[in-house]
Formats: structure tokens, C-alpha cells, sequence
């Protein structure tokens, strides 16, 4: 299972060289300046200012991001062990008005990832046991 990359160990020790600047950064800096930058921003407020809509939203969405939906945490005690179990109480709690519709499509996401994850570690375990008796059936 020898993997290419090895955890804690940075692929590029020296990192990225002081001063380096990347490529896109460069070919923006070779097309507008930063005086040619300011002059359309100032352009850009003093149409805002006149009304132009189009301007006044560039600045808002530039300045003032719209802002993302924050919900609360919620705790929903799920069974212990079998996987299908918590995914039906999840599906449940939604169907009673507990939990919101997309809230349980994130709970049950989760639980489908944790499903795939131990898929996998099952699969590592028993093609391990597989390979470890092929290698005492050959030693034979």
C-alpha cells in the first residue's frame, strides 16, 4: 500500500522562492497597471454615484459579498452501529419537520461517506488476508 506521497513530508521542502510571483498575477500586472486600476475604480464609483445600477452592484458584490446562510448546529442522536439505522432516523427526524430538508441530504451524505470509507478499509482487510494465504499456500 505504498503510496507515492509520504504524510508530513512536503514534496518541496525549499518551498515557493522568495519574491516568485504567479503566472496569472504576473499577465494581469502586464495588462493594467496600477494607476490604469485606480482610474477604473474611480470611474467605476463615480458612475455608481450617477446611478448607473450595473456599477453600484459591481462595488457592492466587490466590497460587500453576499453573505451565506449560517445554520445552526444541529444535534441528532443517531443509533449506535448499523449505518442504514442512522440513515433512517435521519430520514425520520426530517419527515417529522426536525431537521431541514437540506441539513438531512448533508447528514446523509455523511453517512454515505462513512459507508464508502469502511467499504474500502473491509476491502484493504480482506484482500491483506488474501494476499497473506497466497503467500503461505506458495511457501508450501
Amino acid at each position: 500500500m505504498g503510496g507515492k506521497f509520504v504524510p508530513g513530508k512536503s514534496g518541496n521542502p525549499a518551498g515557493r522562492p522568495k519574491g516568485s510571483r504567479n503566472r496569472l498575477s504576473v499577465l494581469r500586472d502586464s495588462l493594467v497597471t496600477a494607476t490604469e486600476a485606480r482610474e477604473v475604480v474611480a470611474k467605476l464609483v463615480e458612475s455608481a454615484k450617477a446611478g448607473d445600477t450595473q456599477a453600484a452592484s459591481i462595488l457592492m458584490d466587490r466590497l460587500w459579498p453576499k453573505l451565506k446562510s449560517q445554520a445552526p448546529a444541529l444535534a441528532v442522536p443517531l443509533p449506535d452501529g448499523d449505518l442504514a439505522d442512522q440513515a433512517e432516523t435521519v430520514v425520520r427526524e426530517m419527515a417529522a419537520g426536525m431537521i431541514p430538508v437540506a441539513d438531512a441530504g448533508q447528514m446523509l451524505a455523511a453517512l454515505a461517506s462513512v459507508a464508502r470509507i469502511k467499504e474500502t478499509v473491509d476491502f484493504e482487510k480482506r484482500l491483506d488476508a488474501l494476499e497473506r494465504r497466497a503467500m503461505f499456500l506458495r511457501s508450501d
